[in-house]
C-alpha cells in the first residue's frame, strides 16, 4: 500500500502541479507504519487521522461527495448528457 501511495503522490503531483499538503487517513496499519510516517514528515504532508465509523468526523468534503454522487444519480436518471 506504502508503494501505491508514492506512485499516487508523483502522478497527482505532476498533472496538478500542487503538492499533498494533508492526507486524512483511518487508523488502518497500512498508514500508520514508521515509514509511511517519516514519508510525510519528509514531505511536508500533515497527517489527519480518523477512527473507524465515526460520523462526527465525516467532514464537509465527504458530505459534498454524498451531494454529487446524489446530482449524478438524478441526471443520470433523466437521461441528460454527461456535460451536464
Amino acid at each position: 500500500m506504502f508503494s501505491c501511495f508514492k506512485k499516487f503522490k508523483i502522478l497527482v503531483e505532476k498533472e496538478s502541479d500542487y503538492s499533498i499538503k494533508s492526507l486524512r487517513t483511518y487508523r488502518e496499519g497500512e498508514f500508520c507504519s514508521n515509514d509511511f510516517n517519516e514519508f510525510c514528515e519528509d514531505h511536508g504532508i500533515k497527517r489527519l487521522l480518523m477512527m473507524l465509523r465515526s460520523p462526527q468526523q465525516n467532514g464537509v468534503v465527504e458530505r459534498k461527495n454524498r451531494i454529487i454522487n446524489m446530482a449524478r444519480n438524478i441526471l443520470e436518471t433523466k437521461k441528460m448528457p454527461k456535460k451536464f
